[in-house]
């Protein structure tokens, strides 16, 4: 059986990390809430039948987040060993509590 490992407050390392770079700069800061706000916006008004709204627009963020930190990888064009290590990496991310998050703070802010 995996033990659950957690990383100051995240769901892992992996994940922790993601957060702090994502958070380091205010450019950075932005760019993040600002597409937070724009899966508000689209996501927000697709109620799925077994989803709520907030789940949709978590699902619809975690994977714009992840799409855009996989095609951004330094080493994502690559076959190598470091390519491998990073992508064992961002498979760790838990992308829908960066998501969750996000659009947490973005509520707050209203």
């Amino acid at each position: 059986m995996e033990t659950v490992k957690k990383y100051n407050g995240y769901s892992s390392f992996e994940t922790w990390t993601l957060a702090l770079w994502m958070n380091n700069d205010q450019g950075s800061y932005e760019r993040y809430r600002e597409l937070a706000r724009e899966i508000r916006e689209i996501q927000g008004r697709k109620a799925a039948e077994y989803l709520s709204k907030r789940e949709v627009e978590v699902v619809a963020l975690a994977e714009a987040l992840r799409e855009e930190f996989e095609e951004d990888s330094p080493v994502a064009q690559h076959i190598s060993v470091y390519a491998d290590l990073m992508n064992a990496a961002l498979a760790e991310v838990d992308w829908h509590e960066l998501a969750s998050n996000l659009l947490d703070d973005i509520t707050e802010e209203s």
